[in-house]
């Protein structure tokens, strides 16, 4: 009997030794890495980093977070025997940790960790500059009370975000339904990537939709927008390839830069005569963009607006139009179009590669061509032009002088048609 308890005890101690030897051994595992580095920004600010053997990043500092953290963690270079097979650090790293000293997340922090599902901004954080959790695989983030400053393009390509909570306390900012705002909420500032539902109805106080809004929603077919709205900014619809309805009210004046580049799924759209101006690449590669509306003020097709829209066969101009900018219908599906006489200039690349491209009107009041704006379009047979064959030549002479290179019409194939003797 006592030779049983004597086996038991024995066990257990065996038992209890193993356990204090593998806590022991996971202990220093932990307090070992295989990178680390640090770095200083212009202001003195000091940050040091590590990752240690479990997959944890651990960022730590005095101050502003260095800029640009995330060109630096890269283990590319470094050979650790047993351990190279590893050495991509975006499948890697599975934790992220931030010391309590720091008071701004980085630019270009830690972009691109796939495997990163959660993260604490520490408490005295007041600022998240930009791209700091570019493509993330964070699932939720809490924005502490004081945090005043949060860039745009923050969350950028946080495909699997389903929702933003912000301290009751934080005097910038406040979320409704995982939703991020300005603190009066009459700016949306960030729809998170993967927040399910087909159709979503912004508020009717918000008078802005913010840039980098509602980037890549996949999930999203239409969005409401408010009759009150006065801005949608820069990239605020950018990659969200399943909208197909989207209404621009009345009173809109501003239309930020790419605000709906790459959304494949919408077919038309009507802009606003309230609308005076329109950005860069608004609806570049916009594939299935079959009929746009443009405001009757419009004075400048902007560059690349129509770039790669290879469903928009034609597009009503509006009379006060005066300049075609660079790359605004490169690359798209436009069969035919008629420049209205006010037009000055054609910009470079303007046309480029459109391949379905037949004939084009083109009014005497154009006095500047760019370069090449006519290149590539090999279905091009005939020019219509306002004035007269001698005006046609001087514009060109005068393109060629500008640009030193052709314009894209000299092909003996196309027929310059000229409405004056």
């Amino acid at each position: 009997m006592e030779n049983g308890k004597n086996r038991t005890k024995t066990v257990l101690k065996i038992f209890a030794a193993l356990f204090a030897a593998a806590l022991l051994f996971f202990l220093i595992l932990s307090l070992l890495y295989i990178n680390h580095g640090e770095c200083s920004d212009e202001k003195g600010n000091l940050t040091t980093w590590r990752v240690d053997l479990f997959g944890t990043l651990t960022i730590e500092g005095e101050g502003d977070m260095t800029d640009n953290l995330g060109e630096r963690i890269s283990f590319a270079y470094v050979d650790h025997g047993p351990f190279s097979s590893y050495m991509d650090e975006t499948k890697f790293i599975r934790r992220v940790k931030l010391g309590d000293g720091l008071t701004s997340i980085g630019r270009f922090t830690i972009p691109g960790l796939r495997r990163v599902r959660s993260l604490t901004i520490p408490e005295n954080v007041t600022r998240i500059n930009e791209r700091a959790f570019e493509g993330m695989g964070l699932r939720e983030l809490h924005i502490p009370a004081k945090v005043t400053g949060i860039a745009p393009d923050a969350f950028d390509y946080c495909r699997d975000l389903v929702s933003i909570t912000v301290d009751e306390e934080n005097p910038a900012f406040t979320a409704v339904d995982g939703i991020l705002y300005n603190k009066e909420k009459t700016a949306l500032l960030h729809y998170p990537a993967n927040k399910k539902g087909a159709v979503y109805t912004v508020d009717a106080q918000v008078k802005a939709v913010g840039d980098h809004a509602f980037i890549q929603c996949e999930h999203l077919t239409a969005v409401e927008l408010p009759a009150g709205l006065t801005s949608i900014g820069d990239s605020a619809f950018a990659y969200s390839e399943g909208l197909t309805e989207l209404h621009i009210p009345e009173g809109v004046t501003k239309l930020g830069d790419w605000a709906f580049y790459s959304c494949i799924g919408i077919n038309d759209i009507t802009i606003p005569d309230s609308v005076t101006a329109l950005g860069a690449h608004m609806f570049s590669w916009c594939e299935s963009l079959q009929t746009v509306q443009l405001p009757a003020g419009l004075t400048a097709l902007p560059d690349g607006i129509f770039e790669g829209c290879k469903s928009l066969k034609t597009a009503a101009l509006p009379a006060s139009l005066r300049v075609v900018e660079r790359h605004a219908f490169h690359g798209s599906g436009i069969e035919e179009i008629t420049l209205l006489e006010g037009v000055t200039e054609i910009g470079t690349n303007a046309f480029y590669d459109c391949e379905t491209l037949k004939s084009i009107t083109i009014p005497k009041s154009v006095s500047k061509l760019g370069l090449y704006p006519f290149g590539d379009c090999d279905a091009l047979t005939d020019v219509y032009f306002g004035g007269t064959k001698e005006q046609w030549n001087t514009l060109l002479d005068n393109a060629k002088k500008e640009t030193g290179d052709v314009t894209g019409i000299e092909r003996g194939a196309i027929s310059v048609h000229f409405a004056q003797n």
